[in-house]
C-alpha cells in the first residue's frame, strides 16, 4: 500500500529530529504505550460491569433498521459552517467563513439544493480568548442565519445540524444565544425536527448523570470515575454490547436524558425556551458513535412516553440517512464537503490582502517585516 504524502511528511520530521532529543522522546513514548495499554486493560473491565448496570435500568436501547424507507422519502436538510483563521499581523486575523445549507425537499430520489454563504471576517485578538473560539463564534452566527432562514421556509421536516445544539459550549453571549434559540424555535413551531450530530465529544453529562441518578454503589462510582468523557465510556460499552449481541442488525442507543441543566450556558439556552435532550447512538459496530442532541419547546415539552417515541424518530432518521461508508447523515456529509474551507486556500487569500497591502514607503516595510517575523 502506498504511503500518503502525510505519513511521508511525518515520517521525514521525526527523522530531522536531533538524536540528543529523539532518544529520550522514544523511551518514554514506549513507557506510556505500556502505561495506555494497561490502562485500555482496566477500562476493558470497569465497562463489562457498567453495560450490566445500565442496561438492569434500561438505558442500553436499540431499534430495528428495517422500514426505514419512508424516512428516506421525506423532506430533509442539513447545515454546516467551516473557518479557517490566518494571518495575525498585530493581533489582526482574517477568518474566511462558510456556510452551506443542503436541502433534499423530495427526499432521498430528488436533487439536493445546495446554498453556501461564504465571506471573510477581520477579528482582532483579544486577550486570553483564543482566535479558533472567536472565529468559531463568527461562524456559527452566519450558520445561525441558515437555520433561520430555513425555518422561515416553513416546510415540515428534518434539519440535521453538524455539531451539537449548544455550540460554541463556552459561549455565554447572551445577544447570540437569544439568536440561536429563536432561530432552532422557529424550526420547531414549523414542524420542522432538528437534530444536532455531534461527532467529536468531550463532555461528561451521561456521566454526572449516572452519578447523581442512577449509581448508588460507591464500588461502581468508582469504576465510573476511570472514564475521563462520555465518549470514552459509551465506546467501551457500546463495544461489550455489540460483542454480547453477536452483531444483531438493529442500531442501538441510549435512553435520552435531559442536559438542560448540565452547565450555566445549557441553562441559558433553557431560559430561552428550549429544553435539550441527547442520547448515544451507534447504527453498526462498524460506525462511528454519534451524540445526537434533540430540542424541545420548553412550553410543549411532551410526557415521558412521547419524548421517547420523538426522540427514536431522530435516531431513526439519521440511521436512515447515514450510509456504510459515511459517519454523518448524508445532508451533513455534503454540506461538510461544499462548505470546507482548507487551510492552503485561507493561506491564499490571505497572501493576496498582504500583497494588497505592501507599499514603497520605508516605515511601513520596516514594521511589516517586524510583526511578519513573530507569526
Amino acid at each position: 500500500m502506498s504511503q500518503s504524502i502525510y505519513e511521508i511528511l511525518r515520517r521525514y520530521e521525526f527523522n530531522r529530529t536531533e538524536p540528543e532529543t529523539l532518544v529520550g522522546l522514544v523511551e518514554e513514548a514506549l513507557e506510556k504505550g505500556q502505561s495506555a495499554r494497561e490502562e485500555q486493560e482496566r477500562l476493558r473491565k470497569a465497562s463489562a460491569d457498567l453495560l450490566t448496570l445500565l442496561q438492569e435500568v434500561g438505558l442500553i436501547l436499540d431499534t430495528d433498521l428495517k422500514g426505514l424507507e419512508d424516512t428516506l422519502i421525506r423532506c430533509v436538510a442539513g447545515v454546516d459552517g467551516s473557518h479557517q483563521p490566518v494571518g495575525g499581523v498585530g493581533g489582526k486575523w482574517y477568518v474566511p467563513l462558510s456556510c452551506a445549507l443542503v436541502t433534499f425537499e423530495q427526499g432521498i430520489q430528488g436533487i439536493p439544493e445546495i446554498k453556501v454563504e461564504s465571506h471573510i471576517e477581520v477579528i482582532q485578538e483579544e486577550e486570553f480568548r483564543s482566535i479558533r473560539t472567536l472565529a468559531s463564534e463568527r461562524m456559527l452566527r452566519v450558520e445561525t442565519k441558515a437555520i433561520r432562514r430555513w425555518a422561515m421556509r416553513g416546510k415540515p421536516s428534518v434539519l440535521f445540524i453538524d455539531g451539537p445544539i449548544v455550540d460554541p459550549p463556552l459561549c455565554r453571549d447572551p445577544d447570540y444565544i437569544r439568536d440561536r434559540c429563536s432561530a432552532i424555535q422557529e424550526c420547531l413551531k414549523r414542524d420542522i425536527k432538528v437534530i444536532g450530530c455531534a461527532k467529536r465529544v468531550r463532555d461528561v453529562h451521561f456521566k454526572k448523570y449516572l452519578m447523581s441518578q442512577i449509581i448508588q454503589n460507591e464500588a461502581k462510582k468508582t469504576k465510573l470515575n476511570m472514564f475521563p468523557s462520555d465518549l470514552q465510556l459509551i465506546a467501551f460499552v457500546f463495544a461489550h454490547h455489540w460483542r454480547q449481541s453477536g452483531g444483531s442488525d438493529k442500531g442501538i442507543y441510549t435512553r435520552p436524558i435531559d442536559v438542560s441543566g448540565a452547565t450555566e450556558v445549557y441553562k441559558l439556552y433553557r431560559e430561552n425556551g428550549l429544553r435539550i435532550f441527547s442520547t448515544f447512538i451507534q447504527k453498526s459496530l462498524g460506525q462511528y458513535i454519534l451524540r445526537l442532541d434533540v430540542p424541545f419547546l420548553d412550553s410543549e415539552l411532551p410526557d415521558e412516553s412521547e419524548l421517547l417515541e420523538q426522540v427514536t424518530q431522530a435516531i431513526r432518521a439519521t440511521f436512515a440517512w447515514t450510509y456504510p461508508d459515511q459517519d454523518i447523515p448524508l445532508p451533513i456529509f455534503i454540506a461538510d464537503a461544499k462548505c470546507e474551507i482548507r487551510k492552503g486556500c485561507a493561506e491564499v487569500l490571505y497572501e493576496e490582502i498582504m500583497t494588497r497591502t505592501r507599499t514603497t514607503e520605508p516605515i511601513d516595510q520596516i514594521a511589516a517585516l517586524q510583526l511578519e517575523a513573530r507569526l
